[in-house]
């Protein structure tokens, strides 16, 4: 007789190899094999979800406190525009009148006029930095565009640097006030004074220089050159001939000379105790110059007859 039991484990390995295969995707997609609904039902996550939700929430928490430390830029912002309008005055006024609105002021305003009567106006406006690009809008509109220029400085790195050594300071001031109380030699009192004032001098030094530069990030600046368009003016007529106005020019040149001549005469007349002695002894060097040269001569013989030479 047979043995078929070999056989019969065999197939029946078989038949359970297929019934688990069978079934595992039902259980995987049932909510004993969810990591939500494990996370739902407060069942412990699996080893390698815990790590990747870990991560995840130490790089979300190490961003935050990235941006948590980063500063807020500090931009100084500048701009400089030449405008070509048909009233220069006009213009500055509603510039001006602008930069009230917005609370902000006029800084700074020039006028200048030229020989045929064109007025150019510089003025210097501060705004708010937040209406900055309002106010730079409406100078558009007011005449055309020749020049424009817009610049900003970032001084966020000096003024955090500021605000540290302020800081600084201030720690070092309540140290050296707390020494102070403690001592009680008149040399240490006198030495703890000394650093005190320098302290205090450079906090309140690096505070100007913080309300300085909060100022001038708390309002852009805005210089506009504003120029008037070229008028239509009368041509000049050459000028004609004139008897009256041909002597009258020559009266004041003959002016013009007798008022040098007379004052020539002023100042010989001044100078005439120097000049007269001078001319004075000039005046006998010569002529006793000429004297002396005149006795040097041989004096003719009063007895000498002139003989004629024999013909």
């Amino acid at each position: 007789m047979r043995d078929y039991t070999p056989r019969y484990l065999v197939g029946a390995l078989c038949l359970a190899s297929v019934f688990v295969a069978c079934s595992m995707p039902r259980m995987m997609g049932s909510k004993e094999f969810s990591p939500a609904a494990d996370r739902a039902a407060g069942r412990p996550l699996h080893r390698t979800e815990t790590i990747g939700e870990a991560l995840s929430s130490q790089g979300s928490t190490a961003l935050a406190a990235i941006e948590a430390t980063q500063p807020d830029r500090h931009l100084i912002k500048d701009a400089r525009i030449t405008l070509e309008v048909v009233s220069a005055k006009e213009a500055s006024a509603q510039i001006i009148t602008k930069a009230r609105e917005t609370g902000g002021y006029a800084a700074d305003v020039r006028e200048v006029t030229d020989a045929l009567g064109g007025i150019s106006i510089t003025l210097q406006v501060r705004v708010p930095a937040d209406r900055f690009e309002e106010t730079m809008q409406y100078l558009d509109g007011l005449g055309r565009v020749q020049e424009r220029h817009v610049s900003s400085e970032d001084v966020t790195e000096e003024f955090v640097d500021t605000q540290a050594r302020v800081r600084n300071f201030k720690r070092t001031e309540e140290r050296l006030l707390e020494h102070l109380e403690r001592t009680a030699k008149l040399e240490d009192i006198l030495s703890v004074e000394r650093e005190l004032a320098r302290v205090r001098g450079e906090v309140e030094r690096l505070e100007g220089r913080l309300r300085f530069l909060s100022h001038r990030v708390a309002f852009s600046t805005i210089t506009a050159s504003l120029r008037e368009k070229a008028k239509a003016r009368p041509v000049v007529p050459p000028e004609s001939f004139s008897t009256l106005g041909v002597a009258t020019s020559a009266v004041r040149s003959l002016v013009t000379f007798a008022r040098a001549i007379w004052i020539v005469v002023i100042w010989l007349g001044v100078w005439a105790v120097v000049w007269i002695p001078l001319v004075y002894v000039a005046y006998r060097l010569v002529r006793s110059e000429g004297r002396r040269a005149g006795g040097n001569k041989t004096p003719r013989s009063a007895t000498e007859t002139d003989v004629s030479p024999p013909s």
